[in-house]
């Protein structure tokens, strides 16, 4: 069975994906982002972030990584 992703671009750094009825939020990150006002930008902690993108260092993210957000 496949699944099919359905995607809404929300502006040029944000992005909506529906796969198998489920939603998840992601995050372009820009140059001078901070995990931690990612976190704050989408109610969540940098736990958290670090969890759903498997970031072992949150002081370590590059601009154009794509984060899981909610």
């Amino acid at each position: 069975m496949s699944e099919e992703k359905n995607r809404t671009e929300l502006s040029d750094n944000e992005l909506d994906e529906v796969t198998g009825g489920a939603k998840a939020k992601y995050y372009y990150v820009q140059k001078g982002d901070e995990l931690r006002e990612i976190a704050k930008k989408y109610s969540t902690t940098v736990n958290q972030l670090c969890l759903w993108n498997g970031i072992s260092n949150p002081n370590f993210i590059k601009t154009g990584d794509r984060l899981r957000v909610g």
